[in-house]
């Protein structure tokens, strides 16, 4: 199976879509899109589509990730005209006999074979009838709401992993939307700088578990917005909630985010600061996610947006 990449981010209104109607929402708009996704055998089928680490709500983002199988038959290897030419055929045609003339691109609905000209069937690599990565993107964007963004898309290289077990770390801008603590930004970077462990007790479905920050945490610092910020992260000034300004104070994190071992960002800032931001539901605290990345900390970490083609692969 073809699997396409797509990027987006999540922003305004949006942000307070749930992941289960997040999944309902883009298996609605690849439709629209016409993007020829692939189904589950069985009894129920539905669409082979799986999400990288689902975002909390409330939550913006520019790094989100989800992975589509495309069908290798599919618009594949008819375009639209012939669809239509094969589709009013069928309706005057015995189910018992469903094959379809030459004239029509000689396409046998009986046996899935191929008898034009060259005697060369269709069927034998559907990644050349697959459009370009980039066209798909922007299909998909003409079918989306204000809130999504689709950024980028990309073909994964035959043999590679699906998003959800890629994600190794993750990317976040926090920033305060009011209230400041006692301890200045870089009082608070210099916090986890000078620490030689942060010890944490996180709650799980299983009970409690004693994580160690310093070692789930692999960069912390403290910045100011700028002109660069926002041109490094367009997504950010579209929030109609967002209120900060040149010279304002954020931080940066890239955290664990592993299915062991995630660690959100909030719960880091709780840990530096000792701030409850539960108490206000979390109403002072803004957190953007930048990207999602595989890798290690050894050996480094890349986008999940990294190595993407745009024309699909080769069907072997």
């Amino acid at each position: 199976m073809i699997t396409l990449r797509f990027r987006f981010a999540k922003y305004g209104a949006m942000k307070y879509l749930g992941h289960l109607d997040l999944l309902r929402y883009f298996q609605k708009a690849v439709r629209r899109a016409e993007i020829p996704v692939a189904y589950s055998a069985g009894f129920s089928p539905h669409q082979i589509m799986s999400f990288a680490m689902p975002l909390s709500v409330g939550l913006t983002s520019e790094g989100e990730y989800f992975d589509v199988g495309l069908e290798r038959k599919a618009a594949a290897v008819l375009d639209n005209s012939t669809s239509l030419q094969v589709s009013a055929a069928d309706e005057n045609m015995d189910s018992k006999d469903a094959g379809v003339s030459t004239d029509m691109t000689g396409i046998d609905r009986n046996n899935n074979s191929s008898t034009d000209g060259a005697g060369a069937s269709p069927l034998a690599s559907a990644a050349p009838c697959l459009k370009t990565a980039e066209e798909y993107r922007a299909a998909l964007q003409a079918a989306m709401v204000d809130g999504i963004e689709v950024l980028s898309a990309g073909y994964l290289p035959e043999g590679g992993k699906k998003a959800m077990a890629e994600v190794a770390a993750a990317g976040y801008i926090i920033y305060y939307k009011s209230l400041f603590p006692d301890k200045s930004p870089d009082e608070i970077a210099g916090i986890f700088q000078n620490a030689p462990a942060i010890p944490v007790t996180k709650k799980t479905k299983r009970g409690e578990r004693e994580l160690d920050l310093k070692q789930l945490v692999y960069r912390f610092e403290a910045g100011t917005f700028s002109d660069h910020t926002f041109e490094e992260h367009p997504c950010l000034d579209r929030n109609p909630d967002f209120v900060m300004a040149d010279g304002d104070p954020f931080f940066y994190a890239l955290v664990n985010s592993s299915s062991g071992d995630n660690v959100r960002p909030e719960f880091l800032l709780k840990a530096l600061t000792g701030t409850d931001f539960e108490a206000d539901g979390y109403l002072n605290l803004g957190v953007h996610r930048t990207d999602l990345f595989t890798g290690s900390p050894e050996e480094g970490f890349v986008s999940l947006a990294e190595g993407g083609l745009d024309a699909a692969p080769e069907v072997q």
